[in-house]
């Protein structure tokens, strides 16, 4: 019964390598616990049930139960295989035999365990094993503050990717993950890109350096739905392409979606088949389920203009919301800000210059569509928070801007008028949250904007990057509330906004972020790319690339800021041979001795931090690695989700 002694099955059992006889007596079942097929073995197995080889036939069974805990006692576990289950007589070369495997999911890494099973007899047969290491290049997560009774129910779903100043040389090194945190904020389900498609018609994603970050949403089936690319493409626009793909718990591979308009040549062979085509730029952010089924997210558009002042005409990139079939990919709707916004008025000409994007927009929020018409999106190059129309109205088209939360800001210094030409806010201080007066301000840039459930549309929640020096506001990041008094009628008449709570951690997340608004009224929060020593927006890392770009040459980094180290993560040999085009190296102005950390947060209304999790940072000498093991790690965004039905409290 022996099916170790490799690596990556590791499991070893209390007694007789991976299989215990049990109910010798009676000569009733054998229980083995073997490797999981889709899952890492730290955290997935499958515990076979059956009885004993019989040469004259065989006995059916039924499995009625399945439970268990690590041997400490500190949580518990049960079947995710649907129960109760027969076991039939089945023939083999060995007798008669019945047997059934059943899924055990949601446990930690290098934890003894001990399951029981209970047959429709009544008769409870035990088996002690102990999980292997999670996987490969998984950073460190360290829990620091768990308060269960205060905490909202449920597990925190995260990811973990390498920070720029990472120097990734091997794309078979490059790991990016999707994280599921246990009540206790321990890994207990995770997938990298190599596990979610190894032995899948899409390994070949693995090729091209996939990563798995951004979209993490629960669809309305109960099962996963993530955000994949390649060569970095989600913020690398023209880099590669992206799609998304739905896998249930056990890890299969249900549905892939592939983003399909205007991606390079070279990449139309690595195309995943079989899936389902949108026609829409590169995915990116969010994607979420509409109750009808069909699926809503952000994707860019582009338009070639010559604003005054640019040296000649440029292909920018804006977004469209895409509301598109779960089945076809056909695009039902799409939302365009072209049509919201003007470009020549806002656009930043640092962004322009970097890469050709306008907006950015990384999240949306659908709450007020019903009520007010109100598609609400976060634009984090613009520093708004704005609403369009979702379907045409009286008073518009669906897509026009309805108001924007901002102020005008100073690159280009147009902004600042056309800023008092739109419906907007002004910013009052709120003498019933507490707060100093310097927290009456708005965001220079900000990410997971959402509308605070139960406040009638009046309550904005999002993750404010701040750390934006050439927007006067290089100061720490935090979590925020705007309150909306009242809405504005027109530019010659603003609405009114306030602060009503905000949550400082400390550090600068330049970008990234997350904000969640839990049921018991918490906030769940990710300071997805705390610098340190901390650094601003403006003197990030910006983009190189090796072959010629249809807009600007590569913007240089702020000369102000640290040495630039080029980092090139260099495609396969096989990959440089037969495409045109290779991979993007960065330019990196914060230096390698910069280490990011990310920091999950659950704070209550009061300001109390009673959930805390870091991934990444430096460690208790101070460093941050080396080029081969960097310490600098990011995270996307958090999300609570609903406790999987085969984990339960202990």
């Amino acid at each position: 019964f022996c099916f170790g002694g490799s690596k990556r099955s590791m499991f070893r059992t209390a007694a007789l390598c991976a299989a215990l006889l049990v109910g010798v007596a009676q000569a009733t079942v054998e229980l083995s616990v073997k490797n999981h097929p889709r899952l890492p073995t730290g955290h997935a197995a499958i515990l076979n049930v059956a009885n004993s080889y019989n040469a004259f036939g065989g006995e059916a069974f039924v499995v009625k139960q399945v439970h268990g805990s690590d041997t400490a006692k500190t949580h518990k576990r049960s079947a995710h295989t649907t129960l109760p289950l027969t076991a039939k007589p089945v023939w083999s070369t060995w007798g008669w035999r019945s047997s059934v495997d059943i899924e055990i999911l949601g446990l930690r890494a290098n934890t003894e365990y001990v399951y029981h099973v209970t047959l429709a007899d009544g008769e409870t047969q035990s088996i002690t094993f102990e999980t292997s290491d999670t996987l490969e290049g998984m950073p460190d997560m360290v829990v620091e503050t768990v308060d269960t009774t205060k905490m909202a129910d449920g597990w925190t779903w995260t990811s973990v990717f390498p920070a720029p100043n990472q120097n990734q040389t091997d794309e078979h090194k490059y790991f990016t993950a999707t994280v599921m945190l246990d009540e206790d904020g321990e890994v207990a389900w995770v997938m990298d890109c190599d596990t979610l498609f190894k032995g899948t018609p899409y390994w070949n994603l693995n090729e091209n350096w996939c990563g798995i970050t951004g979209t993490q949403s629960v669809l309305n089936n109960g099962n996963l739905l993530l955000l994949w690319n390649i060569y970095g493409a989600m913020v690398h626009i023209e880099d590669g392409f992206a799609g998304l793909v739905e896998v249930d718990w056990s890890g299969n591979i249900q549905m892939m979606w592939a983003s399909t308009r205007d991606i390079p040549l070279w990449s139309v062979p690595l195309l995943p088949k079989p899936a389902v085509y949108v026609d829409t730029i590169v995915l990116n952010h969010q994607v979420d389920q509409l109750p009808n089924g069909n699926l809503i997210g952000i994707g860019f558009d582009t338009v070639e203009l010559q604003c005054d002042g640019w040296e000649k005409m440029t292909k920018v990139y804006g977004n469209e919301m895409v509301e598109f079939d779960y089945h076809t990919g056909y695009v039902y709707n799409r939302w365009s800000m072209f049509d919201a916004i003007d470009v020549c008025s806002t656009a930043d000409s640092t962004e322009i210059a970097y890469n050709g994007e306008w907006t950015h927009l990384n999240s949306f929020d659908l709450s007020n569509v019903e009520s007010r018409n109100e598609m609400i999106v976060s634009a984090f190059y613009l520093g708004w928070i704005i609403a369009v129309r979702y379907a045409d109205d009286d008073e518009g088209k669906a897509g026009s801007l309805k108001w924007v939360v901002g102020q005008g800001w100073e690159d280009p210094v147009s902004m600042v008028d056309y800023t008092s030409s739109l419906p907007r806010f002004d910013l009052s201080h709120n003498k019933n949250a507490g707060l100093t007066v310097d927290q009456d301000r708005y965001d220079p840039g900000q990410h997971n904007i959402n509308v605070v459930p139960g406040s009638n549309g009046t309550k904005l929640l999002a993750f404010d990057n701040s750390a934006y020096d050439a927007r006067g506001m290089g100061v720490p990041s935090r979590l925020v509330i705007y309150e909306i008094s009242e809405l504005p009628t027109d530019a010659e008449a603003p609405g009114q906004a306030s602060v009503a709570w905000s949550y400082v951690d400390g550090g600068k997340s330049p970008f990234l972020g997350g904000a969640q608004y839990l049921d018991n009224n918490s906030v769940l929060g990710c300071f997805g790319a705390l610098t340190n020593p901390d650094e601003n927006w403006d003197n990030r890392a910006v983009s190189l690339v090796t072959a010629p770009k249809p807009q600007a040459a590569p913007q240089l980094c702020n000369p102000a800021a640290s040495e630039a180290v080029l980092l090139s993560p260099p495609p396969s040999l096989k990959h440089r041979l037969t495409n045109p085009r290779i991979a993007t190296p960065f330019l990196q102005c914060w230096d390698h001795s910069n280490c990011n950390q990310a920091h999950i947060v659950e704070v209550t209304e009061a300001g109390e931090v009673v959930f805390s999790v870091r991934v990444g940072g430096r460690d208790a000498d101070g460093t941050c690695g080396d080029n081969t093991n960097s310490l600098s790690w990011n995270s996307y965004r958090a999300l609570r989700v609903p406790v999987p039905s085969y984990a339960t409290k202990a």
